[in-house]
């Protein structure tokens, strides 16, 4: 017999569940019958078996998976008499088979007599990467991640779980007993998106991807994001490009982006004025003066765009800027 009590706050034992013979009945009996777990887990099952009226003694079964594959022995507990254990490590995503989304495992006697009950297993791959990107007006987050929808199982439901904390984030973070759903809409390609508007700056915000199913619960691994270290700011602006009569360098200026200090630096990319655009690139760390000189052709019109990231690496690069053009002037002979 079972009965249940909540885990968590005050509350009364149910009562005991009916009363289950294990002397009549199914032939071989798991414990449990199904299991939902993630990749890279280890789970273990139990069984008894049982030859007509006679049940077999725990040393005399054998395990296989999905018929074709034996389980060794070192894997095997003898829990009694009459109950074997058997413990998977590691496991893999489960292959969907037809209309089959699990493994089935065997509960045998050890002469290959096998009965045609056996217990599921689901795996699935719950290893999902979040990314989030604060604007560069410093006003929201937004986060996006994917799920392949053949990896999970029918009726599975997923949702964005996090936690925010007053500061940064810890060394290693963990999934907070205390937590808070976030709305995400469905995208294209199979992902989802999710804005965080007001953000708090400096705070860490711990978040997880929860999947539910019939079977039970599953998490990701949390990740802790600080607002402030994943800024994409504003391109740079009045962006002006010229090239000097005589020496052939082109001459780039710019005004750096709001909301940003003066600790960035600048990809400039530059190209002949055609059809078919072959860019080249000129890195420039932070500079007071917020202009490049770069050696180029004489006589030749340039089309030139900026982007900009933090010097520190954090957060990611800007958008490129709008165009400047660098005309050719002419100049009358002497």
């Amino acid at each position: 017999q079972v009965r249940c009590k909540s885990h968590c706050g005050p509350g009364f034992w149910s009562e005991w569940s009916t009363l289950y013979n294990l002397n009549v009945g199914a032939e071989v009996l798991y414990f449990p019958t199904k299991i939902l777990t993630s990749v890279g887990s280890n789970v273990s099952f139990h069984c008894i078996y049982k030859n007509k009226t006679q049940s077999v003694a725990s040393k005399k079964i054998v395990w296989w998976l999905n018929l074709a594959e034996e389980i060794p022995e070192s894997q095997y507990t003898l829990v009694n008499d009459r109950v074997s254990k058997v413990t998977l490590f590691n496991l893999k995503a489960t292959k969907p088979r037809g209309s089959f989304f699990y493994n089935a495992l065997y509960c045998c006697h050890q002469n290959r007599e096998c009965h045609h009950r056996y217990a599921e297993l689901y795996v699935v791959d719950v290893n999902i990467n979040i990314k989030c990107e604060t604007d560069g007006y410093l006003t929201k987050m937004t986060c996006r991640w994917s799920a392949n929808p053949n990896a999970l199982l029918l009726g599975s439901s997923l949702q964005l779980k996090y936690h925010m904390s007053k500061i940064y984030c810890s060394n290693f973070p963990s999934t907070p007993p205390e937590s808070e759903v976030k709305e995400c809409h469905f995208q294209r390609n199979h992902s989802y998106e999710c804005t965080f508007q007001p953000v708090f700056l400096l705070s860490g915000y711990t978040m997880w991807i929860e999947l539910k199913h019939s079977l039970g619960t599953l998490e990701s691994s949390p990740t802790c994001v600080v607002p402030a270290d994943v800024v994409k700011p504003l391109p740079p602006s009045n962006i002006k490009a010229e090239i000097t009569r005589n020496d052939g360098l082109l001459n780039v200026s710019w005004t750096n982006p709001v909301f940003t200090n003066d600790d960035l630096k600048f990809q400039i990319r530059y190209a002949v004025n055609r059809e078919e655009l072959t860019w080249e690139l000129y890195e420039v760390l932070s500079v007071p003066t917020r202009s490049a000189v770069i050696e180029v052709q004489l006589c030749v019109e340039y089309i030139v765009q900026i982007r900009c990231r933090a010097l520190d690496g954090l957060g990611y690069w800007s958008n490129w800027s709008r165009s400047a053009y660098a005309a050719v002037k002419d100049i009358q002979a002497p």
